[in-house]
């Protein structure tokens, strides 16, 4: 009967996804892969690529096969930063392999594919647009398509799933940006804006957005103060409607934080947001945490349910998309810390740190 159970519990490990890790750290400037163990849920680096300045962002195609980072270049002071786009193939083992290296006058702080993975969209923060770019054959050509001025302040791009909107988050306006895609031309054209999460006394500033697995409905993280804001889609009139805004720190909360990252599980049932606590934060329990809420299945609006303690500054977090596992990379405490999801409750619980060399800026998981 044990060797038996043995076979057993040999072939669950030997069909479980290989899941490979992408951190992008800075000081040195690297692209580092791990492999996560499934069964323990630990980190073993495998290797490491330098990068020609201070890695911003970074975005998979739906295939998994081509990995894409923006990178921040060094400017004179005065100057407005410039960026460099560099497309990796992924090779059978999920080690990357460069294929292009393209240096563009824009500062690269946010980008995403369109469903067909011909066209990647990313926005300029400092320069203030939004620009589209063509890909062939899985690399990022430099072609620009098309760009649209957005104003200082540009964080966060969803494509929605139709390909023709648009949705830019604005910190310093406070606002939402509705652009329109032209399905012939690939031409960016501003449409509007959406109304803003809340005055500036509350959690605002919409920084990273997300679209629902499966309901019409947005996210945001706020990053002032630190917040969560539910906006619903309305595919026939092609408009967003603010829903509800929350804060994602607790109510005795008193020191400084400011959100940063936000994901939803792959289930569709919880959304988290990342808390980067500031020096003398009075609370412990909302400074540098994970905020996780419960998703409404029928509205889309969200409770908080809990927090969870995590590495310092929290600028960037990841979920497979098996959905068991969350990673967080802490920038200011060089580490990247693997948590295990129960995939009811929605809570989580750490299996390992792993120490960084440098600041952990952004994370990317690949199943295979």
């Amino acid at each position: 009967m044990k060797k038996y159970l043995i076979y057993i519990l040999l072939f669950c490990i030997c069909s479980l996804e290989a899941t490979e890790v992408y951190l992008l750290s800075s000081q040195p400037s690297k692209l580092i892969t791990y492999t996560l163990d499934q069964i323990f849920g630990r980190l073993k680096e495998e290797l490491s690529v330098s990068l020609p300045g201070k890695p911003m962002c970074a975005v998979q195609s739906r295939d998994k096969q081509f990995l894409y980072v923006g990178i921040r270049n060094s400017v004179n002071k005065g100057e407005k930063p410039s960026g460099t786009l560099m497309s990796f193939s992924i090779n059978e083992d999920g080690s990357p392999q460069k294929m292009t290296e393209i240096n563009l006058p824009y500062e690269i702080r946010y980008m995403v594919l369109d469903k067909t993975g011909q066209h990647l969209f990313f926005v300029d923060y400092f320069n203030g647009y939004a620009v589209h770019l063509e890909v062939k054959n899985g690399a990022v050509t430099g072609k620009v398509i098309s760009k649209v001025q957005t104003e200082v302040g540009s964080h966060g791009l969803q494509v929605m799933p139709d390909g023709r909107n648009i949705f830019v988050s604005q910190t310093k306006q406070n606002r939402v940006l509705h652009i329109g895609l032209g399905e012939n031309t690939g031409s960016l054209k501003v449409l509007g804006h959406e109304a803003a999460p809340g005055p500036e006394t509350e959690n605002h500033a919409p920084r990273h957005i997300k679209h629902h697995p499966q309901l019409p409905i947005l996210y945001t993280s706020n990053e002032h103060k630190g917040g969560i804001s539910v906006w619903k889609w309305n595919a026939a009139l092609e408009s967003l409607k603010l829903l509800q805004s929350e804060t994602s720190l607790p109510i005795d909360f008193t020191g400084k934080s400011t959100a940063a990252d936000l994901h939803i599980h792959p289930n569709g049932k919880f959304v988290y947001v990342s808390n980067r606590g500031g020096k003398g934060a009075a609370s412990e329990k909302g400074a540098d945490t994970l905020a996780c809420y419960r998703i409404d299945e029928h509205s889309g609006k969200v409770t908080l349910i809990h927090h969870t303690k995590v590495s310092k500054r929290p600028r960037s977090f990841a979920i497979s998309t098996s959905g068991k596992y969350l990673i967080v990379a802490g920038q200011a405490g060089k580490a990247l810390e693997v948590y295990r999801i129960n995939e009811t409750s929605g809570k989580l619980v750490k299996t390992s740190t792993t120490i960084t060399e440098g600041s952990a800026n952004w994370v990317e998981l690949r199943n295979r």
